[in-house]
């Protein structure tokens, strides 16, 4: 199929667009505020085991009501299952929550 340039007023190629997604942090005591967990989150891209993940734009931290942190990220890709929960765990960590398990 052909379409002259003429006739395109929009292109827009999804799969360069970043995958929104909300990681929830659960943490001791309230102590942290949404400024720290945002810079434990940044701080972690690139890192072992997170080498692949790029955070694009600002992230963005809210307390929740049960006590968590919730931080709406966008990645250049989808974070799988393995990446989160890498992610999640090092970063409560970072945060003051003792370690789960190994990383």
């Amino acid at each position: 199929m052909h379409i002259p340039n003429g006739k395109l007023e929009l292109v827009r190629n999804l799969s360069q667009e970043a995958s929104a997604a909300t990681v929830r942090l659960r943490l001791p005591g309230d102590e942290v505020d949404a400024t720290r967990a945002e810079a434990a989150l940044r701080n972690l891209a690139g890192s072992e085991q997170l080498t692949d993940l790029v955070f694009v734009g600002d992230l963005a931290a809210r307390s929740t009501a049960d006590g968590a942190v919730d931080v709406a990220v966008r990645t250049v890709r989808p974070l799988d299952d393995r990446s989160r929960a890498v992610l999640v765990e090092r970063a409560e960590h970072a945060l003051g929550a003792p370690r789960r398990g190994p990383s």
